[in-house]
């Protein structure tokens, strides 16, 4: 077993921190089943478990792995949920012992994600919208966000034009091997630019 491998990243979702007029914070998270699960790839069912216990009124939880015959335990303890205390405060406990074997840490280096668009509730809480409507799909709309930033975010490629510095290195580098697709790797080159070049390597070649 290779202990390294319960720092791997698992699914995650997402779900709303805090909500106040200025917008949501909406953080991830991972499922108390996707950690076992993950337990019993890299160590084998059989070869690892958990307990509960209660100090000074906190809720603990121990995950041991069996290595090499020798039991070996790691604790933390939870905190109570807004819905459904108990089963929150022990799932908490349990996903935060895992932490202590590895078990998403990956979480700590994703950034938290900020929903300008929020509006209040007839109790005066506030959740976040999209287009005036309340998003319930809390992961799905994050993860639109995320990928909406990483297009905007994406590098574009330079355009290669014609009678410049960088379009003689090119056309050299055609000439000593490269082809018209590794160019388009690293340039943006219209069909107009890409026909001159092939009619100018041909007249080379005559």
């Amino acid at each position: 077993m290779k202990l390294e491998d319960l720092k791997q990243q698992i699914p995650y979702k997402w779900r709303v921190q805090s909500a106040n007029e200025y917008g949501a914070n909406c953080v991830a998270y991972i499922d108390s089943r996707d950690v076992q699960d993950l337990f019993d790839k890299v160590c084998g069912a059989q070869n690892w478990s958990n307990k509960f216990e209660e100090h000074k009124g906190n809720l603990f939880c121990s995950i041991g792995i069996d290595l090499d015959g020798h039991w070996v335990w790691k604790s933390d303890c939870g905190t109570e949920s807004q819905v459904e205390k108990q089963k929150g405060e022990s799932s908490d406990a349990f996903k935060r012992a895992a932490v202590m074997w590895g078990v998403g840490r990956f979480l700590y280096n994703l950034d938290i994600i900020k929903i300008k668009e929020v509006a209040k509730d007839s109790k005066g809480k506030y959740y976040p919208t999209h287009n005036g409507s309340r998003v319930w799909d809390i992961t799905d709309h994050c993860n639109k966000l995320i990928n909406k930033k990483i297009v905007e975010n994406k590098p574009t490629k330079p355009k290669l034009n014609p009678n410049t510095a960088e379009y003689r290195k090119v056309f050299d580098a055609l000439r000593n091997g490269y082809t018209i697709s590794q160019v388009k790797e690293k340039y943006t080159v219209s069909k107009e630019v890409e026909s001159q070049l092939e009619k100018e390597l041909g007249n080379t070649k005559a």
